[in-house]
């Protein structure tokens, strides 16, 4: 697996205010929003790597028991999945056909606490040795799907869990 942690971004604004939304014009940047603090980054570090582990070990239910009971999750094609056990079974059948024999890696790309036991955890993922793919998955010619995924972690009953995943498709390299 590879680690890559940086709590900066970009220049871009966090929020840009349209006339009548009640937002207030920024100008702040990713990079002013503070990074977790240290217990909550070893928190997120070992839920990531269970979370990894379980993939790469073909668990299903392994997997899908990261999530909290009520978690989101959007695949790369726009497909939804609800809650933990959803996740789950659905990556029982994934690991039993296309994914099976696949190999996930990621890496950090940023993380932002939002408080001190709610974050968003920015990752790129690379999945290869897959057995096929589901229509509407693409690989990169050297034949890695990349995706660009976007996490909201926080705390539940005192550990890590998976609240929110938004998966996209990126055809390039990282």
């Amino acid at each position: 697996l590879a680690f890559g942690f940086t709590a900066g971004c970009s220049d871009s604004p966090v929020a840009q205010a349209a006339p009548g939304d009640g937002l207030q014009a920024s100008s702040a940047s990713f990079s002013a929003l503070p990074a977790p603090p240290p217990a909550a980054i070893r928190g997120i570090d070992d839920l990531l790597t269970r979370w990894s582990d379980s993939w790469n070990s073909m668990d299903g239910m392994a997997y899908g028991s990261h999530y909290a009971e009520d978690a989101d999750f959007v695949n790369p094609l726009g497909g939804i999945l609800s809650g933990s056990a959803a996740i789950g079974a659905t990556h029982v059948f994934l690991f039993n056909g296309p994914f099976n024999g696949s190999r996930s890696s990621y890496q950090i790309r940023r993380m932002v606490a939002l408080t001190g036991n709610l974050a968003i955890v920015d990752l790129n993922v690379s999945l290869s040795g897959f057995a096929f793919l589901p229509p509407g998955l693409s690989a990169s010619p050297d034949g890695v799907v990349r995706t660009r995924g976007r996490l909201v972690v926080g705390t539940v009953h005192g550990e890590w869990k998976i609240l929110a995943q938004q998966y996209t498709s990126f055809l390039g390299h990282f």
